[in-house]
């Protein structure tokens, strides 16, 4: 049904990093996504005259911890039907930096349980807007992609960066990078290792053909240097915080000591730590990685991740 039809890929795409894909399979998402969907069409149809929709499923009842006491509550409902608001079922509370009417997207998701699944409804008006911020921002997050090379390490929620490169008719960027570091000194041009791009057909289109180019590039850098050719004078430049260059610890050994609380993403340049056992000048480094994958193999993420070649 659409929209669903067109979030195939994504679907895909997301079972093979779900940490619970073991439980979820493709169709289940594409359930989970439709019900929105079909409660708008519900209300559009309207076939019973009604005034008001709900959609309430099984999953909102199978847990003995919403007992649903004080359902329906005549007062909180008539508030938010009154105010032609849309009814959510929230069993948790928002957290306090929420809420504000400043919150965007570039805040980051909200990751915390706050309802249950599924309760929800309104007037025809109320699921209408609801229906249309809801797949607007699905539309929104699977418009933007990151590229982070094999040899990084994540180490904070970089989802916010979406935002910079979501509407480049507004920000006027679709590609952002991080300079990069040669020997502790800072280029005039970006590093590849880490790239925040709005995918675009034309933007594709242009590279294809200009990539033939005798001259364009050299060939010894490899896509770093095609890319920064082509996107020297329009991309933006993100904060050293996002692509660490190992190159940093080795210049600037104090700077990278007290930056390091606010590091993103820690790029491993000079040394591999998956190949690299020892090396008395990067200690520091591979402990730094050693640690973070130490946390990794205690989630359940690390049960679905394959970490040997067939």
């Amino acid at each position: 049904m659409p929209p669903i039809k067109s979030y195939l890929a994504t679907f895909e795409r997301q079972h093979q990093v779900d940490p619970e894909r073991a439980l979820h399979s493709v169709d289940l998402y594409a359930v989970w996504c439709a019900k929105s969907y079909v409660l708008n069409r519900s209300a559009e149809l309207n076939p019973f005259g009604t005034k008001y929709f709900l959609y309430v499923d099984a999953g909102a009842f199978r847990s003995a911890n919403y007992r649903f006491r004080a359902w329906p509550h005549p007062s909180t409902i008539s508030t938010v039907f009154k105010n032609d608001r849309f009814f959510l079922g929230m069993i948790t509370p928002l957290p306090r930096r929420f809420c504000t009417f400043n919150y965007t997207m570039m805040d980051g998701p909200i990751k915390t349980d706050l309802i249950e699944g599924t309760f929800m409804g309104g007037s025809a008006s109320a699921i209408r807007w609801w229906t249309s911020v809801y797949y607007a921002t699905i539309n929104d997050y699977r418009a933007k992609d990151f590229f982070i090379d094999v040899d990084t390490l994540v180490l904070g929620d970089i989802s916010h960066l979406h935002e910079l490169v979501a509407d480049p008719s507004r920000t006027r960027f679709e590609f952002a990078a991080v300079a990069d570091n040669w020997h502790g000194q800072f280029a005039y041009h970006f590093n590849a290792g880490v790239l925040v791009l709005h995918p675009s057909i034309a933007v594709f289109k242009e590279l294809l053909r200009t990539s033939s180019f005798e001259g364009n590039y050299a060939p010894t850098m490899a896509e770093q240097a095609f890319l920064n050719a082509f996107f020297q004078l329009r991309y933006l430049e993100l904060p050293i915080i996002y692509n660490v260059n190992l190159a940093l610890y080795l210049a600037y050994p104090d700077l990278w000591k007290r930056m390091q609380p606010d590091f993103k993403i820690v790029h491993y340049t000079l040394t591999k730590p998956f190949l690299t056992k020892s090396d008395s000048k990067m200690e520091v480094l591979l402990k730094l990685y050693g640690e973070a994958m130490e946390e990794y193999r205690k989630t359940s993420a690390f049960d679905q991740v394959k970490i040997k070649c067939a």
